[in-house]
């Protein structure tokens, strides 16, 4: 279990993986576009975070009419 200490502003995570990102490491910043209303300023990892692909349909699925 990762512990991360306690501060005023919360715990940051990054937008890719959603672990912990921690004081004085580098990340890079960027905003999300909402168009319902202001959008979110999110961090991610400065070296990139390994993300897993989505999974693919390798069959086709039948269609129930």
């Amino acid at each position: 279990m990762i512990r991360i200490p306690a501060s005023r502003e919360g715990v940051r995570l990054c937008w890719t993986c959603q672990k912990p990102i921690r004081p004085g490491e580098k990340t890079r910043k960027t905003d999300v576009f909402s168009a319902s209303g202001p959008g979110a300023t999110v961090e991610f990892h400065a070296p990139l975070c390994p993300t897993t692909l989505p999974l693919h349909q390798r069959v086709p699925v039948p269609r129930r009419h």
